[in-house]
């Protein structure tokens, strides 16, 4: 895992992404949505992925493109995500289905994943928790601006937020593009 803090500075990329309007449409979230590796990023979302696998990470040769998404954390709403792995798997299965599925290759998980946070203060709540391999929970907080390359094939999850907004950007890279985009490729 490595911790960016500060990562972007006050750059038209960060105002874009951290500006209160931006995320006005985006409450429900954004959508899983795939990209190609060799493609020109056409929004902020795909700008920022762009950023963090071609220049911070340096993957682009190895992988066939990533996913992205973003989520929007508050007391009020939608407040946490429970443990889980970001699988290839098409729809959602039980979490003890998924934890057996992922030991027993019957699924992929990606090759890294990422998640930015773009909100502005710190919420209280909403941690990243990662298992480690003797089970131990790693706990990391939302800092703004902060971004997180972690190994998605850990189970992770995000705590309740209990108060403010938790705004996030997620991305996943993969070595070949899930099955559930083949029939979407763009």
């Amino acid at each position: 895992m490595i911790i960016f803090d500060d990562f972007l500075p006050n750059s038209n990329l960060r105002k874009n992404l951290t500006k209160s309007s931006f995320w006005d449409d985006l409450k429900l979230g954004v959508p899983l949505t795939w990209i190609d590796r060799n493609k020109n990023p056409s929004n902020p979302f795909e700008h920022l992925c762009h950023l963090v696998w071609n220049e911070v990470v340096g993957i682009k040769q190895n992988i066939d493109g990533w996913e992205y998404w973003a989520h929007y954390f508050t007391a009020q709403g939608v407040n946490h995500l429970g443990f889980h792995y970001d699988t290839d798997l098409s729809s959602h299965v039980p979490p003890d289905e998924e934890d057996r599925m992922v030991k027993n290759g019957e699924c992929r998980t990606a090759e890294q994943g990422f998640i930015y946070y773009a909100h502005q203060s710190l919420p209280k709540g909403g941690y990243l928790e990662l298992v480690r391999d003797n089970d131990e929970i790693e706990r990391i907080e939302p800092v703004p601006n902060r971004l997180i390359v972690f190994d998605t094939s850990r189970r992770h999850r995000v705590t309740e937020v209990k108060d403010g907004v938790r705004r996030s950007i997620l991305s996943n890279a993969w070595h070949e593009i899930p099955a559930h985009y083949k029939n979407i490729r763009k």
